[in-house]
């Protein structure tokens, strides 16, 4: 079939574009394959009733990209198309957020469309990927490691993409830009011996065309296969998820709601994640025989399993998976729920690798308190009555007051007064609380002050034999996390001197030397917020 004609059929059996037609964006690199598409859909732009407009993303990347802008603008306005162009420092760009230059410039080109589309109202973005890009993209995905998604390969059409070379193959739009007299331009970082899709292009395929002439065939009907059933899966796992009854949840155990946690922007310290210990936990007897069928039944789906209020905006507002029915379901739900969960809380950050989700799962079943830190602002923990999902709040502003002798200060930071008082000998008796403690006066270096933690804080508390992270003490003395940023800390010009409640600095404390002792009292009042 004529690659004009194939086009135009993959167009209508996908249903790729809305009867009415519209404004369609083609990313058009100058290569080959994107020329052949821009100019294939300006040739049925009448049929579908398009109006065709190009994109163009200029990496910054490589000498010649100046001249590939020079040659697309060339064909556009040839074919009477406009040409949007955006240059972006895609190198800068990876380097920024720490990803490979080939992510930072997928991620870029995708940007571009989408602001572009959004500006110009269109109906559908196309990209020219084609055939042999779809066998190249399951096999690596296979390499990297994948489940039944990632052999899908890519999708004829997903939201506002759609790829109308899919049925075309990289020979046919050369030959048809040779044919047409188009100019193209040659990508040579293409030619890159260490780029996995190059070597997969050039070594794996052949090899595999020589153990099965048909493998190419055989590849792309299992990934048709598996398209149709993640189709029926997300159906599935939708309705298992917004079933009615699933969301009647006693009010005591819902959820709170979670304020940014799919961001990627770090809001103070990540705190480190929990390596946990992932031990094999056979699934309940719950799991019956209808549901190792892939047909939960439908005792399992009256249970709550999701907490929190069913609003707009779908599962990034259930911050809660209530444990016992999850428990009952078949694994490959258990799998596709906790995906599709995270996946709406992580946003654009990717997902834990399998090794993770399974631990996860498997705790789940357990029931076994445990805990991850999935991102820098996102946590999930497991226990016994659900999975649920905790945002990391702001990282607290910092604060810090001299501290004078005799003279309440005020820290509305943390609802208390601290109060300092020096003693012209030592206490017969040390009797303290965690709110008050007697130091050595002598051993304060410079000025007293008052302030919360810093990242990097050290000191050596008493009966310590060196000095430890102050992060490390609040875990040892456990802290609760809410309470580590805002805790008024008494230091001096060498640094930690107190931590009320929890310790004092070795080098601080009342010998048999001490001639002055320095009281210091921190008193917790609600009305000092």
């Amino acid at each position: 079939m004529e690659i004009l004609e194939r086009v135009r059929a993959t167009l209508r059996e996908r249903q790729l574009l809305p009867p009415e037609g519209g404004t369609v964006i083609v990313g058009y690199s100058g290569g080959a394959d994107s020329t052949a598409l821009l100019h294939l859909l300006t040739r049925l732009q009448g049929a579908f009733n398009l109006r065709i407009h190009a994109a163009h993303l200029h990496h910054g990347m490589r000498p010649e990209a100046d001249d590939d802008v020079r040659v697309c603008a060339s064909v556009c306005a040839q074919l009477g198309v406009p040409l949007h162009v955006e240059r972006v420092d895609v190198p800068a760009l990876a380097q920024a957020e720490r990803i490979s230059l080939e992510e930072a410039g997928r991620n870029a080109r995708y940007a571009f469309f989408e602001r572009l589309a959004h500006e110009l109202n269109a109906v559908a973005v196309a990209l020219a990927h084609t055939r042999d890009d779809q066998i190249e993209t399951i096999l690596i995905n296979l390499l990297r490691g994948t489940g039944p998604r990632g052999l899908c390969g890519m999708p004829y059409k997903r939201d506002r993409i759609i790829r109308p070379l899919l049925d075309a193959t990289r020979e046919q739009t050369h030959q048809y830009c040779a044919a047409q007299g188009l100019p193209t331009v040659f990508d040579r970082t293409n030619l890159d011996p260490h780029q996995l899709r190059r070597r997969v292009r050039m070594e794996l395929i052949p090899l595999l065309r020589d153990l099965s002439p048909a493998f190419e065939r055989h590849l792309l009907r299992l990934a048709d296969i598996l398209e149709n059933e993640e189709a029926w899966w997300e159906f599935e796992v939708g309705r298992v998820l917004y079933s009615t009854p699933l969301l009647k949840v006693p009010p005591a155990s819902r959820g709170e709601p979670l304020a940014g946690a799919g961001s990627s922007a770090s809001q103070g310290e990540p705190s480190a994640g929990v390596e946990p210990s992932v031990s094999r936990v056979e699934p309940s007897a719950g799991a019956g025989s209808s549901a190792s069928q892939g047909e939960p039944s439908d005792a399992l789906l009256g249970s709550p399993c999701l907490q929190g209020e069913p609003k707009g905006g779908g599962l990034k507002n259930y911050t809660a998976i209530f444990r016992p029915p999850f428990t009952r379901l078949h694994p490959a739900l258990q799998r596709r729920i906790l995906r599709e969960w995270l996946r709406a809380h992580l946003g654009t950050l990717r997902l834990p690798p399998y090794e993770i989700l399974e631990g996860i799962r498997r705790a789940a079943l357990d029931g076994k308190p445990t805990s991850w830190q999935l991102s820098d602002t996102l946590r999930l923990t497991t226990d016994g009555t659900a999975l649920t999902l905790h945002a990391k709040p702001p990282a607290p502003e910092p604060y810090e007051y001299p501290v004078e002798l005799e003279t309440p200060i005020l820290i509305p930071q943390a609802g208390a007064w601290l109060e300092a008082r020096l003693l012209n000998a030592p206490p017969p008796s040390l009797e303290t609380t965690p709110d008050c403690a007697y130091l050595d006066a002598d051993a304060v270096q410079g000025q007293l002050i008052v302030r919360n933690a810093r990242r990097g804080d050290r000191f050596q508390p008493l009966g310590m034999p060196a000095p430890k992270k102050l992060s490390d003490i609040f875990v040892d003395r456990k802290v609760p996390r809410a309470e580590r940023g805002q805790l008024p800390l008494l230091c001096d010009a060498a640094g930690i001197l107190w931590a009320p409640g929890y310790t004092i600095a070795a080098r601080a404390r009342i010998t048999p030397h001490t001639t002055r002792a320095l009281h210091v009292a921190l008193r917790r009042n609600d009305a000092a917020t």
